[in-house]
């Protein structure tokens, strides 16, 4: 863990209703088990909330792609926001670490526009590494 105990990257849905989210909502969950249960092997100066918006009924992310969202300095916590696509051809769960990735590559250009000290992330993108390869 970093220095202030927060895990070095977690992962969190907002969903837009219930309707049509459902496969999103388990390809996240599976990925979201294989981090949980590895991430703590892993140490960052930064941390990541990435923020996946899945689009529903009721609400649509106002973005597409991916984009920073809040910093707290004190807690060195970045959150990422991720725009869930309505539809996709493949899989869903590669689209999601592929997106992770991403996350990781915002909060580096961050890191740089802050001027934020020790800020290296090779373990971050370590990390996704490890939950490309781990079993489904």
């Amino acid at each position: 863990m970093n220095s202030s105990e927060q895990p070095p990257l977690d992962i969190s849905v907002v969903a837009g209703g219930t309707i049509g989210t459902r496969a999103w909502m388990e390809s996240i969950r599976a990925i979201v088990r294989r981090l949980v249960s590895i991430r703590s092997e892993y140490s960052t100066p930064l941390s990541l909330q990435v923020v996946f918006q899945i689009p529903g009924a009721v609400l649509r992310p106002d973005f597409s792609g991916v984009r920073t969202g809040t910093f707290s300095r004190r807690e060195r916590r970045l959150v990422v926001q991720v725009a869930v696509p309505e539809q996709l051809q493949g899989d869903r769960q590669a689209w999601v670490i592929g997106m992770l990735k991403e996350a990781v590559s915002q909060a580096e250009e961050f890191a740089v526009m802050e001027a934020l000290a020790d800020t290296e992330l090779s373990n971050l993108r370590k990390l996704i590494d490890a939950l490309s390869v781990a079993p489904p």
